[in-house]
């Protein structure tokens, strides 16, 4: 997966449901996988009236985890481990490219808490990080129904996949994006969008 591109800033929820359908529309009607807790169901709702490709929840504890009607992510303390898992897999293996500096500085501030099974916010937002989990994990399980259908899909490899973390506790383990992760020399070259 590629990020292809970002927003970032305050907006009530009628007009982010709009916005989303135009950026959908733009990128070839593009699946939209909105985050439903708080106001995300206002931004459902509004981009329902005029969309229609949107992340179909699956019941995930079946053998036959197949698409429901209902439409969006929820984050729950049993469905936000699933999220961190899936995108910390895809960034070890390579599946993915971030090209945004703002997403990586905010993914290396996302961190367990001592004591807890969870990760957040050291300090700042985690807005940023949990849409890009969302739509990461979103695609992933969507991509079943691709992949039954007889598509073959070629995950994309970033030419070099991160290190092997060596702090747990850390939930992106490349370089810190703070001291010169888009430098030449550094271990990784993310390009800004």
């Amino acid at each position: 997966a590629v990020q292809v591109a970002e927003w970032w800033g305050k907006i009530d929820p009628v007009t982010c449901g709009q916005y989303e359908v135009f950026l959908a529309n733009y990128y070839n009607e593009a699946m939209i996988s909105n985050e439903l807790n708080n106001h995300g169901l206002t931004t459902q709702v509004e981009a329902a009236r005029s969309y229609w490709n949107f992340y179909k929840w699956r019941t995930l504890d079946r053998n036959d985890s197949k698409p429901t009607n209902k439409v969006g992510w929820q984050t729950t303390p049993s469905t936000k481990p699933i999220l961190i898992d899936r995108t910390q897999s895809s960034i070890k293996e390579g599946m993915v490219t971030i090209r945004s500096q703002r997403l990586l500085e905010e993914m290396w501030l996302y961190v367990r808490r001592p004591g807890s099974v969870t990760f957040e916010a050291e300090s700042g937002h985690d807005d940023g990080v949990m849409a890009f989990m969302i739509a990461l994990t979103t695609l992933y399980l969507s991509d079943v129904d691709m992949l039954n259908s007889g598509l073959k899909l070629s995950p994309y490899r970033h030419p070099e996949p991160p290190k092997a973390c060596t702090n747990e506790n850390v939930f992106y383990d490349a370089k810190d994006p703070r001291i010169g992760l888009f430098s030449e020399d550094a271990d990784f070259n993310w390009q800004n969008l």
